[in-house]
């Protein structure tokens, strides 16, 4: 009973990572096929954000490429570019896209970038000062 009730949490664990990858992944690619780059001249006075604790969308990037950049290391990271971005799936064997699934998911999690709509959602914290 034990070994199935640790199988059991080890297919939880695997379902949720893949979720996680899936998701973030797909929002990343959302994402920065809708935002545009535009120069700001910092010479005039802007207003900014109102809560300046909520993560945009560059923050989003920035913290996605970092956990990408954890576990892809040198030349395999324009091949994982090709088969998660891209979408060519023949750019990894089956093997190689689980593992990176798994690997970036678990990170995506634990760093809490996953669930998205969590992530961009800030909850405003009272100071007990």
């Amino acid at each position: 009973m034990k070994r199935y009730a640790s199988a059991t949490k080890t297919r939880e664990r695997r379902a949720l990572n893949h979720r996680a990858f899936t998701e973030t992944v797909d929002a990343y690619v959302t994402l920065k096929s809708r935002s545009t780059i535009s120069a700001v001249d910092a010479s005039q006075e802007v207003g900014g954000s109102v809560n300046l604790a909520k993560p945009s969308a560059l923050d989003f990037f920035c913290d996605v490429d970092n956990q990408v950049s954890i576990v892809v290391k040198g030349d395999m990271l324009q091949v994982f570019i090709e088969r998660f971005i891209v979408g060519n799936e023949l750019a990894l064997t089956l093997e190689q896209a689980n593992y990176f699934e798994q690997r970036i998911g678990q990170l995506f999690v634990s760093r809490g970038i996953w669930p998205t709509q969590k992530y961009f959602k800030v909850m405003r914290q009272k100071n007990n000062e």
